[in-house]
């Protein structure tokens, strides 16, 4: 899979159902209305993953003429695009993990490895990540605290702060955030941020489901054991 996912893979209508059962926030909510009968449209022009919808949306003469069909509207395709986009995680910087050891991020820079994509897909590649470690000259357990939060950043709305809490929390992969009971992770996360004041503004239940369910959208496929 990568940082980013491949939107190839994912079938229509396994998105579809997903999308049904999905806790949405409110400005998405217009996606589950009609649902059965707007991708009855893309089924009959013959889309078969989201990959194809995905660039079927970008192209604007095509969104323009789809919006025409209803029960489809230039808002709902709008929402529907930003949804889908929202799926591919932008990189993040990796001078802005500002916990991590300026020395690791120093190092890493020094390797070409300036942020988040660049490092989870480096350490993909390697069949020993132990000797690049060594080779690099890098602290062990600096570079697995970073490389963890890089993995979580690929969550849907998790950015490096929010990667942060979750690691703090103990729900330091992706593994153990797909696994997560939303009481449980919500209440560990206002504890934690009472006594270390890691993140300003707030959280409910519902954003600790949307966290969940956008985790089980992709792969753990770094194993820790470094």
């Amino acid at each position: 899979m990568g940082y980013v996912n491949d939107f190839t893979k994912i079938p229509l209508d396994q998105f579809k159902n997903k999308l049904k059962k999905r806790v949405l926030i409110p400005s998405q909510m217009i996606l589950k209305e009609g649902i059965d009968s707007i991708f009855l449209i893309f089924e009959q022009m013959n889309i078969q993953n989201i990959g194809q919808l995905f660039d079927l949306l970008k192209q604007k003469d095509k969104f323009k003429e789809l919006s025409q069909n209803d029960p489809l509207s230039e808002n709902y395709l709008t929402v529907l695009f930003r949804h889908i986009k929202g799926k591919q995680p932008k990189p993040r910087k990796l001078e802005d993990f500002t916990w991590v050891d300026d020395e690791v991020i120093g190092k890493l820079q020094n390797e070409g490895l300036k942020n988040t994509k660049q490092l989870y897909d480096f350490v993909l590649k390697q069949t020993n990540i132990t000797d690049v470690i060594h080779k690099i000259g890098l602290h062990k357990d600096e570079f697995n605290k970073l490389l963890k939060q890089t993995d979580l950043t690929r969550i849907q709305w998790v950015s490096p702060t929010f990667a942060h809490v979750l690691y703090e929390a103990g729900y330091d992969t992706v593994k153990k955030v797909q696994a997560a009971n939303r009481d449980d992770l919500y209440h560990k996360i206002i504890k934690l941020n009472k006594e270390k004041e890691l993140y300003k503004g707030k959280i409910g239940l519902n954003d600790m489901q949307i966290c969940i369910e956008a985790a089980q959208d992709i792969e753990q496929e770094i194993t820790y054991q470094f």
